[in-house]
């Protein structure tokens, strides 16, 4: 009996250590918000972590967005106002020590225009800024769901490529982390609520937009978009034309080039989704509620593209906080940029 309970036990720690030897360590630089909306960060690798504090300073705050190459960031910059509103804002680099180092969009803050949100194309090229109004004719009242409009620059010239006004009420709106498509031709977004009612500044009436409930692709070169799937929380892949998506409690993939769509994996809740930067995995958060109680849990996983199944990760536990790998073709260094 004795020697039975080695056996299995000697069993157990085996197949433990073989766990862990193939566990998947995802590798590589990421940045992420140490607390959801604290604008402390802390820049992870595998050799050392550094501390960003970008807090409010000066009625100055900045949000990171994205990486910008090896050593920058793409920021949201806000300035509060004497009511303690954050209605001026503009799109700025970082360096990794959190110094502004250029400006690359500042809207019109006497038409009041207000940065929603900034999203950068896989290499660069393109920065995507949904700006919308946060004035209410001559009053400083802060409205929060307006008329959105897209822009697309191009970072080389700094000119406009694309604009769309009066696309969506922002609160229906829905930009996912990595909207454009690998070879920047395309990007994605979602309109969660049908049906709004959007009343433009100086028209007679309200003007109704009709625009259906799911995921539209606009075609960046040709400045045409249309609707393409039920869905939403769109990211596009970091190494081909596809784009995962949630839909009724389960993951999709869609392939720009087949024009298909096939289930990737179910799992309810999700709601966070990024690719890892060589494409081959898709990192999940999701919680759902637990019985008997109001608490909620929360799960991450790793999705293998490939083989369309879950599989073992040294875990990260970010929940709920932004968090940016940085691409894995930008040859990452070292923390302190040495």
């Amino acid at each position: 009996m004795y020697f039975f309970r080695i056996i299995i036990f000697s069993l157990f720690f085996f197949n433990t250590y073989l766990n862990y030897a193939q566990m998947i360590k995802l590798d590589g630089v990421l940045v992420r918000e140490t607390k959801l909306g604290s604008q402390e960060y802390e820049i992870i690798n595998k050799n050392d972590t550094l501390k960003l504090d970008l807090s409010l300073k000066n009625k100055l705050s900045h949000s990171i967005v994205s990486w910008y190459g090896d050593k920058m960031f793409i920021a949201k910059q806000g300035v509060l106002n004497e009511r303690g509103a954050q209605v001026e804002t503009r799109a700025v680099k970082l360096d990794l020590k959190g110094k502004v180092i250029d400006t690359l969009y500042e809207p019109s803050i006497s038409e009041g225009e207000y940065i929603e949100s900034l999203r950068i194309s896989m290499n660069n090229k393109y920065l995507l800024v949904v700006t919308r109004n946060y004035k209410n004719g001559d009053s400083d009242y802060v409205i929060w769901n307006s008329p959105i409009t897209l822009k697309i620059i191009d970072l080389q010239t700094t000119k406009i490529i694309y604009i769309r006004n009066n696309l969506a009420m922002s609160l229906s709106f829905e930009l996912s982390h990595s909207p454009f498509s690998f070879d920047e031709n395309y990007l994605v977004y979602s309109i969660k609520n049908m049906g709004n009612n959007i009343e433009i500044a100086g028209a007679a009436k309200p003007t109704p937009i009709i625009k259906e409930k799911g995921i539209y692709l606009v075609d960046v070169k040709k400045g045409q978009e249309k609707f393409i799937t039920n869905g939403s929380d769109a990211n596009f892949a970091p190494n081909r034309n596809d784009f995962s998506f949630v839909y009724e409690d389960k993951i999709f993939l869609y392939s720009l080039s087949l024009l298909n769509q096939n289930i990737l994996y179910k799992i309810a809740g999700v709601y966070e989704m990024r690719w890892y930067p060589n494409g081959n995995y898709l990192y999940v958060q999701s919680q759902k509620r637990i019985l008997f109680s109001r608490g909620m849990k929360f799960n991450e996983i790793l999705i293998d593209v490939d083989k369309k199944e879950e599989t073992s990760f040294t875990k990260y536990h970010f929940a709920y906080t932004p968090y940016f790998w940085k691409s894995l073709t930008s040859n990452p260094q070292g923390c302190n940029g040495k």
